[in-house]
């Protein structure tokens, strides 16, 4: 029966039939996914809860939107939901609040005051996971709900697991792009970046200050390793040709020691020049860029690795000659376009002030360019 069918068969269970989902994406490793109180702290702490229960209390829980459920593993007659957790603690909370373990005033303010308190929900039963998953990615991978990355991640880890382990790796990449409208190249990244997240979890985030699961900034590390070259220096691809080595699957391909040394660039906060405030060595996106560049030169690796600035590393490369020659001929273009305007426009002292320092700024550029005919530069 396809997803399409069921979902035209709601019917409504008792909240305490219901379970949280232990395998929701967006639990952080540090849950004990067993506790069902555990995942409830965590809901009301990083969601919020207390604005759905509001509405739920004050107009009733909206049938238009079922929960969606599987019965769970070894234990008849209960349900996981895997679509509507957030929903369901807010409706349990409504009916014990007691759930948190602590009194939380608002939550009690709720309850009290509450005109609903629905202790059974509109449901869509399937009797399997496999038959929800393409219907979440569809929803939290390129949907209306978009899930953070790193939940992204996780989920297209379901789903890959899922596949066919016997099945070519880039063809069970094409098979899970199916499922979240994506493409295989968008799967492999996501599992690349969460086969090294991995790593760096298991390694306690090394111990840089404050970087832990909620804190980090996953997209940034998925941008990171899908650079080229980045890619290159931590082992995801390899040779000439950039054979992909599938880390997800083969996580000792990783070099371990130069993800370490992305990690702390890319997270750890460092003392700024006079007095700066302090930020990463790598401090922004399109830095990455730059790193690109330095981690496929050896010498400005070195230098990096040494304490270089990025900058510093980054004019030891072939890179700046690329940027460098960009910016000319992105000039040369405007300055063509202007040529072709000025004898349409009326004298303006302001413009011409300009135009002198273009031509003197162009005058060094030409002299510094001259002085290094020999071929030392570049």
């Amino acid at each position: 029966m396809t997803t399409e069918t069921q979902f035209d068969q709601i019917e409504r269970k008792s909240i305490d039939d219901l379970m949280l989902d232990p395998e929701n994406p967006r639990l952080p490793s540090s849950v004990n996914t067993e506790n069902e109180r555990e995942i409830i702290e965590y809901i009301v702490n990083e969601t919020d809860i207390e604005t759905l229960m509001q509405s739920i209390a004050n107009n009733d829980f909206f049938p238009g939107e079922p929960i969606i459920i599987v019965p769970a593993k070894d234990i008849p007659g209960k349900f996981h939901v895997v679509e509507g957790n957030r929903r369901l603690t807010a409706v349990k909370l409504l009916n014990n609040p007691s759930l948190l373990g602590q009194a939380n005033m608002f939550i009690e303010n709720i309850v009290a005051n509450a005109n609903f308190t629905p202790n059974t929900l509109p449901v869509v039963t399937h009797q399997t996971r496999d038959e929800v998953l393409p219907y979440l990615g569809f929803r939290h991978i390129s949907g209306v709900k978009e899930w953070e990355p790193l939940a992204k991640a996780k989920y297209i880890k379901q789903l890959f697991d899922h596949t066919n382990p016997n099945d070519e790796t880039t063809n069970r990449y094409f098979k899970v792009g199916q499922q979240v409208g994506s493409n295989k190249g968008y799967v492999k990244r996501a599992l690349d970046a969460l086969a090294a997240y991995k790593i760096i979890d298991e390694h306690d985030f090394y111990e840089i200050p404050d970087l832990k699961e909620k804190s980090i900034k996953f997209a940034v590390l998925s941008t990171a390793i899908a650079d080229e070259n980045i890619g290159k220096f931590l082992g995801f691809s390899i040779g000439e040709e950039n054979k992909p080595t599938h880390p997800i699957l083969r996580p000792e391909t990783i070099n371990q020691d130069n993800l370490k040394d992305l990690v702390h660039w890319l997270y750890e906060k460092v003392p700024g020049a006079r007095d700066k405030k302090p930020k990463a060595r790598v401090p922004e996106s399109r830095s990455i860029r730059e790193l690109s560049c330095v981690v496929s030169n050896p010498k400005a690796l070195r230098a990096f690795q040494d304490g270089a600035t990025l900058q510093t590393a980054y004019q030891m490369t072939e890179g700046v000659r690329d940027e460098f020659a960009e910016l000319v001929y992105k000039a040369d273009a405007i300055i063509s376009e202007a040529v072709s305007l000025v004898t349409s426009v009326e004298f303006d002292e302001d413009l011409l002030n300009v135009i002198r320092r273009i031509y003197k700024n162009t005058e060094l550029v030409g002299k510094a360019l001259r002085e290094k005919e020999d071929g030392s530069a570049f």
